[in-house]
């Protein structure tokens, strides 16, 4: 989680679109992170399809 935070924190400090930049810095605090890591993993659960054994 730690990562991404990093990630975002500097996306937010390159990004030259105001918009995108709020974004990125939302999701730079930890506790926002982990609602969009929470989130994105249900996402994935429900989307991925599942493998076959063969």
């Amino acid at each position: 989680l730690e990562q991404v935070q990093k990630f975002f924190k500097k996306c937010a400090e390159l990004e030259s679109n105001a918009d995108y930049k709020k974004v990125f810095s939302y999701y730079s605090t930890k506790a926002n992170a982990e609602k969009a890591l929470k989130i994105a993993q249900e996402y994935y659960a429900r989307t991925a399809k599942p493998i076959e054994k063969t």
